[in-house]
């Protein structure tokens, strides 16, 4: 678990070597071209820029990819990083909080143009998600749907603007579940040319919660 501090992580690329297909189901598909931070680590990582790195189709995390770990990323400055799921930063099951963080110009496949969370309570505090594309839900920022246990974070004092998807879900944030929605800036996104700034999903199937 290191203290990562005032460090670049550039044009890195990682091409998920495990991957595959079962039926319809991807699986082994990891991702994190610059930093992947492995299960029950708890690593700091704060001040860095992560800039043009891309985790090859259907990688995860274009930048960073947290896989069962709670790690504290602060004041981090995270630009054009690409990938199929979560442009920037893709979560599974992370607890660690995401504060005071710039996510720009980054872009996904399918959701999450910025961030990309899957089974997560998260802390999303003071962070800045512009101007990120995802061709599905959740331009800026995607809290995932269908995931079980779902994701449910704490979202406080952001700005989400400025972010675009194509098709389904929300430009600005899409999600299922959330512990707390407050204080946050989502404005000027766009799906198409029409406004689509946050979707509240909230799809109940067999083990989810009945509320």
């Amino acid at each position: 678990s290191p203290f990562v501090h005032d460090s670049v992580f550039s044009a890195n690329l990682f091409d998920c070597p495990d991957a595959i297909l079962v039926g319809e189901i991807i699986e082994n598909a990891q991702g994190g071209a610059a930093l992947y931070v492995g299960p029950d680590s708890a690593p700091r990582v704060v001040g860095c820029a992560f800039e043009d790195n891309e985790a090859a189709f259907p990688c995860q995390g274009g930048a960073v990819y947290v896989d069962q770990a709670d790690p504290i990323l602060q004041g981090n400055v995270f630009a054009r990083n690409f990938s199929a799921y979560g442009g920037a930063l893709a979560t599974d099951r992370m607890a660690g909080p995401i504060v005071g963080n710039l996510f720009e110009d980054n872009e996904a496949l399918s959701e999450g143009g910025g961030v990309a969370q899957v089974s997560s309570c998260s802390a999303l505090l003071d962070n800045i998600v512009r101007r990120n594309v995802a061709d599905m839900d959740g331009g800026g920022v995607h809290i995932c749907v269908t995931c079980y246990p779902h994701a449910n974070p704490t979202v406080l004092d952001n700005r989400i603007v400025d972010n675009e998807n194509a098709s389904e879900g929300a430009a600005g944030f899409g999600a299922a579940y959330l512990r707390a929605f407050e204080g946050n800036d989502v404005f000027g996104n766009l799906q198409g040319a029409a406004p689509s700034d946050f979707a509240w999903h909230q799809e109940l199937s067999e083990g989810y919660p009945a509320w």
